[in-house]
């Protein structure tokens, strides 16, 4: 298994933009790359680097809309989830 620490920025899916790089994990094992955030344990995987870190941009995306719908019921560790997205992410 190959691991490799990088930073990702850039655009995400729906017009959101990162506001600065964060941290990734790319771990890649027999045919599958996983891309995880390392603090909130959120993770995408497919086949390639290129689909599994677009995926990610799209997880990223999607969780911060499911967690803000949900924002009033959120326990301690997925409000500060939602916090952390909220901080790195901007619509543009």
């Amino acid at each position: 298994m190959l691991i490799v620490i990088t930073n990702i920025e850039g655009p995400l899916p729906g017009g959101r933009q990162l506001v600065h790089p964060i941290t990734v994990v790319i771990e890649f094992d027999d045919g599958e790359v996983v891309v995880s955030e390392p603090e909130f344990h959120m993770h995408a995987s497919a086949p390639t680097e290129n689909e599994a870190l677009n995926a990610f941009r799209r997880i990223l995306s999607g969780y911060l809309d499911s967690l803000a719908r949900r924002e009033m019921t959120l326990g301690p560790q997925l409000r500060d989830q939602l916090n952390y997205l909220r901080s790195v992410i901007v619509s543009e």
